[in-house]
């Protein structure tokens, strides 16, 4: 049984947000294309699979898949903020 140091993957997290830059924003953007390629896999499931997955089968991965969604995109605007607080990314007009 593998025990979680709870309190040093929060500091690591903290310590991660402190030191966000765009890249980590490209990062997070580049994983919400990912719900394409998850859909993709649900659709090879429901109709191309050798075994088609159950009604409850194709209910676990759409809960899922809408659960990972949600995490990602939270994700997507923790950094975005982030970066507007620290000043990587700055609200500035153009006259």
């Amino acid at each position: 049984m593998r025990i979680v140091d709870w309190k040093r993957l929060i500091d690591t997290q903290k310590s991660k947000a402190l030191n966000m830059n765009r890249f980590d924003l490209e990062e997070a953007l580049g994983q919400m294309a990912q719900f394409s390629t998850d859909i993709d896999t649900i659709i090879y499931a429901v109709g191309d699979a050798p075994k088609p997955a159950t009604e409850d089968e194709l209910l676990n991965m759409l809960i899922g898949l809408k659960q990972l969604h949600e995490v990602r995109y939270q994700k997507m605007w923790h950094i975005f903020e982030e970066l507007i607080k620290n000043g990587t990314i700055a609200n500035k007009k153009n006259d």
